[in-house]
């Protein structure tokens, strides 16, 4: 059973995936805060200066900042996201056209 999808923006905050200090790259993350802006990595590429408004059940991420460094052996779908809902320990992350792209676990 697939759990329910989140009912508060608190439920958002807080750090998703691996974070690996220094260059960035290795596993995707994104760090959610309190004040309505968000940070990260696709696992090569470091993004920030993203804004997320709660919309009732998922968040919608304005486009922000990101470096371009090619990395041919990464998976940069996390650069795709458009909304994102948490399911239980999960923040689940979809595309522009509603796809889901992929998933993150808490860690922090």
């Amino acid at each position: 059973m697939t759990p329910e999808a989140s009912t508060t923006a608190s439920e958002f905050i807080g750090t998703w995936g691996v974070v690996v200090p220094g260059t960035g790259q290795g596993e995707p993350y994104i760090i959610i805060d309190a004040d309505g802006t968000a940070g990260g990595s696709d696992g090569c590429n470091g993004f920030g200066d993203l804004n997320w408004t709660f919309t009732g059940a998922s968040i919608v991420f304005s486009d922000g900042v990101q470096t371009l460094v090619g990395c041919p052996s990464v998976d940069q779908w996390l650069n795709q996201r458009s909304t994102a809902i948490v399911r239980g320990d999960s923040l689940t992350f979809f595309d522009e056209a509603g796809v889901e792209i992929g998933t993150l676990s808490r860690t922090g």
